[in-house]
C-alpha cells in the first residue's frame, strides 16, 4: 500500500473513502490507524475574497476546533455550514454517526454527490451515499 503523509498540506481535502492502493494520513496517524484512510482525496477550495482571508476555510476550522479533542455536535453543525459553502450542488455533511471518531483535521462525512458541478461527478451510483474524511492542515509539532 503506498502512503501519503498530509502535513504540507495548505487547503482542506476530502479523503473519499475507496479501495484505491494509497493510504492518506494526517496528525497522528501514522502510528495511528483512527487517522489513516484509503481512498481518493480530492482538494477543496475555498478562496476568499481578497479583503477577507479569514474567510477561508482552513483558519475557520482551525479556530473552530483548536486543541480540541473530540469533535461535539455544535461543532458538526458548524462544519456542516462551512461545507455548504464551499460546495455549489453536492450535499456534503458531517457523518453524525461518527462524531465520536472524528477530531482536529480529521472529520468523518456522508456526501451524496448531485448536480452539475460535484467535486464527485462519478464516484458512486445515483442517490448514493459516499464515506468520506474530511482533513485540513493542523498544527502539529512533528
Amino acid at each position: 500500500m503506498k502512503k501519503v503523509c498530509l502535513y504540507s498540506l495548505e487547503q482542506p481535502g476530502i479523503i473519499v473513502l475507496s479501495p484505491s492502493g494509497v493510504l492518506y494520513w494526517n496528525k497522528s496517524g501514522d502510528t495511528d490507524p483512527a487517522y489513516q484512510a484509503e481512498g481518493i482525496l480530492v482538494p477543496i477550495s475555498n478562496d476568499p475574497p481578497q479583503d477577507q482571508p479569514e474567510l477561508s476555510l482552513v483558519p475557520r476550522l482551525q479556530a473552530l476546533m483548536d486543541n480540541e479533542g473530540s469533535l461535539n455536535q455544535s461543532q458538526a453543525r458548524e462544519i456542516d455550514d462551512f461545507l455548504h459553502e464551499v460546495s455549489s450542488s453536492d450535499s456534503i455533511s458531517v457523518d453524525l454517526s461518527k462524531v465520536s471518531q472524528s477530531s482536529t483535521g480529521w472529520v468523518h462525512l456522508s456526501i451524496r454527490p448531485q448536480g452539475d458541478y460535484s467535486y464527485f461527478e462519478g464516484f458512486s451510483e445515483e442517490g448514493e451515499a459516499l464515506q468520506a474524511v474530511l482533513t485540513w492542515p493542523c498544527r502539529v509539532e512533528i
